[in-house]
């Protein structure tokens, strides 16, 4: 990958797992930041091994948590509402697909749901919910699915 003017913006720091700090940079290529040193994808993983990564579980244990599963549940049925104006009842696969709780609900709406989630935590929530997965998107067929869908995933990915 070729760098544009690839500029320093700020340090950050992953304050709920490695405690690591990284540089931000900005990528006017892409006009968007990027993590220095970028983690290894075997290392990616590792960053959202943590109990208080919101979106790998159902918890409701503090008023923080309690208040995202409802406003996750509102933007869940705005999600539903948008892929049921864009395209007939049909298959749907989410990448990325955490907990399950869109393909969970997606599949009561009657759709045909199948997720890819990393993290086997989220996705033994998920299984539990009756929502089914692919073990590999290589092993998909190709424009087998009428809606791909991928919430909140685009930043997780190392590339």
């Amino acid at each position: 990958m070729s760098f544009y003017n690839n500029i320093f913006y700020q340090k950050t720091k992953d304050y709920s797992v490695s405690k690591e700090v990284f540089d931000l940079h900005y990528n006017a290529e892409y006009d968007m930041l990027l993590t220095f040193p970028k983690p290894s994808l075997e290392d990616l993983p590792h960053y959202y091994e943590s109990e208080d990564y919101i979106s790998h579980t159902d918890g409701k244990r503090s008023l923080f948590e309690k208040m995202y599963q409802i406003i996750k549940g509102i933007a869940i049925q705005k999600k539903i509402k948008l892929i049921n104006s864009i395209s007939d009842k049909g298959t749907l696969l989410d990448i990325g697909a955490g907990t399950g709780d869109f393909l969970f609900f997606a599949k009561k709406n009657n759709w045909n749901v199948t997720g890819i989630e990393p993290n086997l935590k989220a996705k033994n929530n998920a299984i539990q919910k009756g929502v089914s997965f692919a073990d590999n998107l290589a092993l998909l067929e190709s424009h087998s699915f009428d809606v791909i869908t991928m919430w909140h995933v685009l930043e997780h990915v190392p590339n």
